[in-house]
């Protein structure tokens, strides 16, 4: 067989893994009630093999869509043997998300796991402690240990088990809300009856409450990895970037997936990991990533997420007082706000790139600490603590920054702000304007006009030959017919062209 002629080091042929590819896709489209019999029987080792070779692109596929795409009408012993070979297929791929394996087996098992999250009977036993504690292994690694590509590809795996875990909560939530017309109740009873005879099923480890709690365990059990992870400072190799010349250690995807990491756990809303959160050095060494790193715009979308949520989200006002107190937001942002211009070395000047960050943060903290309907006291008792730089900033560079970024680029386009002179002025131009397009088009309809007199006079021209040639011609017709008017205007009293009919002199013979 053509998985067998290799093993499990050896790299199989790209080209003939494309072909394999499209033919077993075929199969499993058109013949695949022959198929996953065969492939899913206690003798085969089909499944095992493709898993062996998850490295090849084209092999991953296949496995992807014999483990995802499988019609679940097939016979309650042929499902038992599915159900095993999907149980071995989550456990193998969890050992290629690790340092041992190729940075194409990591990427390639982070790809099917994504999918698989959308099955229900995978994320069960994805979600199961065992399992969760291999990714988060690989996934919280110290900066030093194991590779990139492994620790890269788990937390993205990681991320996406919690992101999924957060909206199935919140779909929960939904379901469990009751309105008060009681047709709506009945509607979303009869809506939900499929969901809800699923979820009675779920009863024992796989419920969504002991799923919750199992990835709680785990990542309080990470937080000292993560706050050593999050570090400013690491040994790296330097670069240098078109800004400044000066060499730096990159942020790299882990540190920056880490950030997404701990965002995602916020969003949880679990007390216990917010509150380790909280009194761990996490909030502060986020805000020293920012200092260190002001022209990363991905890490600062995320710090702009974190902030967010814990002021807009969080209902528990210890742990946001905690998080501010925690993060050292107030001073960061007063520090970075005394260096808001940046001199490059042509000595320009340009916007500092963590400004962005310290004016969305600050307006975000600032409408809570000016909220007219119940204020939010955790942020008002830490903003009253900072002191008065913190006033000063509002009052100077954050209220010249709000007005400089309310401007219309390429100028004001509205007309509020206009004064009544200005007003007049632009009346009269467009009078003015109206104007001169009447004149245009009264210009192009004479124009118009006398192409068609023009034509008429050439007839009249060939008639007057004509009656020459036959001695009818009368010099009075000739006068009469040019007694033309002196002028021709149009009838809008507004036009100023006139056309002057001019007879030209016949030309004297020379003596």
């Amino acid at each position: 067989m053509f998985l067998d002629q290799s093993n499990e080091d050896e790299e199989l042929n790209p080209v003939l893994s494309g072909y394999f590819c499209k033919l077993v896709s075929l199969l499993i489209s058109r013949k695949q009630k022959q198929l996953v019999p065969y492939i899913f029987s206690p003798k085969s080792m089909i499944i095992e093999n493709l898993v062996r070779h998850v490295g090849q692109k084209s092999i991953s596929e296949i496995l992807n869509k014999l483990i995802t795409q499988i019609d679940s009408d097939f016979q309650p012993a042929i499902m038992e043997q599915v159900r095993i070979k999907q149980q071995m297929v989550v456990e193998k791929l969890i050992e290629h998300l690790g340092p041992k394996k190729h940075e194409e087996n990591n990427l390639n098992a982070s790809s099917i796991f994504q999918d698989m999250f959308e099955i229900k009977e995978f994320f069960n036993i994805i979600c199961a402690k065992e399992n969760i504690q291999a990714i988060a292994d690989f996934a919280c690694a110290p900066m030093d240990e194991n590779t990139k590509a492994s620790k890269t590809a788990s937390l993205a795996v990681l991320n996406h088990i919690i992101q999924h875990h957060i909206e199935q909560a919140k779909k929960t939530d939904k379901k469990d809300f009751k309105p008060e017309n009681e047709d709506e109740d009945d509607m979303v009873q009869q809506n939900n009856d499929d969901e809800e005879n699923e979820e009675d099923q779920d009863a024992g480890d796989s419920s969504l409450a002991n799923q919750a709690n199992v990835l709680v365990e785990v990542l309080l059990g990470k937080i000292s990895n993560l706050e050593n992870i999050l570090q400013a400072a690491h040994d790296g190799t330097s670069v240098t970037n078109s800004v400044h010349g000066t060499p730096f250690v990159p942020l790299g995807q882990q540190r920056l997936r880490s950030v997404e990491l701990v965002l995602k756990m916020i969003q949880m809303k679990k007390e216990a990991l917010n509150n380790r959160i909280a009194e761990s050095q996490i909030p502060s060494h986020i805000m020293d990533l920012v200092k260190q790193f002001p022209w990363n715009n991905f890490l600062q979308l995320k710090v702009i997420n974190i902030f967010t949520e814990i002021l807009e989200n969080q209902d528990n006002q210890d742990f946001i007082k905690a998080f501010l107190a925690s993060s050292k937001v107030g001073p960061a942002i007063v520090e970075m706000q005394a260096q808001a211009m940046y001199t490059m070395e042509s000595e320009r000047q340009i916007r500092h790139g963590f400004m962005a960050v310290v004016v969305s943060i600050s307006n975000k903290l600032q409408k809570k600490y000016t909220a007219a309907a119940e204020p939010e006291t955790a942020v008002i008792e830490y903003l009253d603590g900072v002191g008065e730089e913190w006033r000063e900033f509002v009052d100077n560079e954050l209220k010249a920054s709000n007005t400089n970024n309310e401007k219309t680029l390429g100028g004001c386009t509205t007309r509020n702000n206009m004064s009544e002179e200005d007003e007049k002025e632009d009346s009269n131009y467009d009078v003015q304007m109206e104007k001169i397009m009447a004149r245009f088009t009264n210009f192009n309809q004479i124009l118009s006009q006398n192409s068609g007199n023009d034509d008429d006079d050439d007839d009249d021209d060939d008639d007057t030959q004509e009656d020459k040639d036959d001695g009818n011609f009368d010099e009075d017709d000739d006068k009469d017919d040019s007694k033309a008017p002196d002028n021709f205007s149009s009838n809008d009293s507004d036009s100023g062209v006139k056309i002057q009919v001019v007879k030209v002199p016949e030309p004297q013979e020379l003596a």
